[in-house]
């Protein structure tokens, strides 16, 4: 990349830059797209751009968002310091340590989710159960123990379900 610096409309210095992609930003950068994260990058240098920057760290630029500087003012405002509130993240304060737990951190949504349709379903069918019982007669099949033993089975099958992805 060429820059050139003016003074008064005539050209002073020129500079030639090379941007070089550190290799563990890099593979950090590459993860976190491959996980559906976008990057968002707050600078006023010209040279950085979505093209320049997908080219840089081998990512795909629809993943890639340069703030323009007019909206710094409301991004800053969105990411200020806050004192008290949830979604703490802990890492070693490298960019690395950071994006494995964003990574991480989605797994888990994920893995939540999926505990949680497994639990929906089980009630739902204990549900369709219980009422084909009742409309049957066979109120007998409605004892507690029998709901206990139900709910027991799909806590386990959710229990399963969940243990099986690693981080």
């Amino acid at each position: 990349e060429t820059i050139f610096l003016s003074v008064g409309g005539e050209i002073v210095i020129m500079f030639f830059v090379e941007l070089l992609a550190n290799q563990e930003v890099k593979n950090s950068l590459q993860q976190l797209t491959q996980n559906g994260v976008s990057v968002v990058i707050k600078t006023t240098d010209s040279i950085v751009t979505v093209s320049k920057i997908a080219e840089v760290f081998e990512i795909p630029p629809e993943q890639i968002r340069v703030l323009p500087y007019s909206m710094h003012e409301q991004y800053n405002a969105f990411t200020h310091y806050v004192p008290t509130g949830s979604g703490a993240v802990s890492c070693g304060g490298t960019f690395t340590g950071f994006s494995k737990a964003v990574i991480s951190a989605k797994k888990l949504m994920k893995n939540i989710g999926l505990g949680c349709w497994t639990m929906i379903i089980g009630a739902i069918l204990g549900a369709v159960c219980a009422s084909a019982a009742a409309w049957t007669g066979n109120t007998q099949l409605l004892c507690p123990s029998l709901i206990l033993g139900w709910n027991v089975a799909w806590l386990i099958i959710a229990i399963t379900v969940e243990s099986v992805r690693r981080y």
